[in-house]
């Protein structure tokens, strides 16, 4: 199935979801708007299973998006703790370099070398318990975790795999 498939299918489930758990995932009643962040999980979720295709909307979009983010994570590591000593303010460009190249080097190996091949551990079970437990960890919010769990479940759904790994 092509992402707007994966998309609408993902956007149903979630519609569905919020008439029958409204307080896992419209913390606010009154508030409709208040579910727009988790409709954006889920569909970057029910799109993030085909990371593994070259081709994939998922894939292009880690591609164009991703480098820039490692790069101001590196910046956000490192000058953080900013003072206003030349010295100590050299040392962490160096540190931000030495971040920025070590993450974009590692982003290169995945997508050119360590990429798996379609349709296999991306698309299973494994991978959807991984995520959600990935999730969870960073968030520990249940209703960012369940969205991430719908779609990701979406795509497993729309797709009919549902292996283990």
């Amino acid at each position: 199935m092509n992402y707007p498939g994966h998309l609408f299918v993902a956007v149903l489930l979630f519609l569905l979801a919020v008439l029958l758990f409204p307080t896992i995932f419209q913390p606010d009643p009154l508030e409709v708007l208040s579910t727009l962040p988790l409709l954006l999980v889920v569909v970057f979720s029910a799109i993030l299973p085909d990371i593994d295709h070259p081709q994939s909307k998922a894939s292009s979009l880690l591609e164009r998006f991703f480098p820039p983010l490692i790069v101001l994570l590196a910046a956000a590591l490192v000058f953080s703790p900013l003072h206003l000593s030349p010295e100590f303010f050299l040392a962490r460009i160096y540190v931000f370099l030495l971040y920025s190249l070590a993450g974009l080097g590692l982003f290169f190996l995945f997508t050119r070398y360590l990429r798996p091949s379609h349709r296999t551990i991306t698309l299973s079970l494994l991978a959807l318990l991984g995520y959600t437990l990935f999730i969870f960890s960073v968030t520990t919010n249940l209703s960012l975790t369940a969205a991430a769990f719908l779609g990701y479940f979406s795509h497993l759904l729309a797709d009919r795999h549902f292996r283990l790994f």
